[in-house]
């Protein structure tokens, strides 16, 4: 066994199912949602569109059988994780209202990460050029001040980005 597969043995033994994870409580809201607000299915997942979009096009990919976190996955969900991904971008990209330039994928693991909901879901965000003044550092803006590389390459952006350049 290589090192991380050892790793993913560990974590799995530290996390084990939690389909009756007390945080989840006997009735994720997710379970609540109607098949025919389902966008699509596959065999461990189905897609939604969600609720409170942060764009147009926003989804939500979501486990059918209640799990935690991207941790807590089996191994035959995450192998058709990354495929529910890849349709649920062309699904969007097939929408006619609208032609994204790029996505996000995101998904928030324990409460210090920002998770709310916990049952897993993977959100696909479709992104647009001009939805944001400089879009650059992505994800790494979900921890205040992390978004740029250095203290250099945010202030060299404040300053060409200023109304005075």
């Amino acid at each position: 066994m290589n090192g991380a597969e050892n790793d993913m043995t560990q974590r799995k033994q530290e996390k084990p199912d939690t389909s009756g994870d007390p945080k989840m409580g006997p009735g994720s809201v997710f379970l609540a949602i109607d098949r025919k607000d389902w966008v699509f299915e596959g065999e461990h997942f189905f897609v939604i569109r969600d609720k409170y979009p942060v764009s147009e096009g926003h989804l939500l990919i979501i486990s059918k059988i209640p799990r935690t976190d991207f941790f807590s996955l089996t191994e035959a969900e995450r192998d058709e994780l990354p495929l529910m991904m890849d349709r649920a971008a062309a699904w969007v990209e097939a929408q006619e209202t609208v032609s994204p330039d790029g996505f996000n994928i995101g998904m928030n693991c324990g409460e210090a990460a920002g998770q709310t909901v916990f049952h897993f879901h993977c959100h696909v965000i479709p992104r647009y050029h001009g939805d944001m003044e400089d879009p650059r550092g992505g994800v790494r803006h979900a921890v205040a001040g992390k978004g740029y590389y250095s203290p250099e390459e945010s202030s060299v952006d404040c300053q060409e980005n200023s109304p005075e350049n």
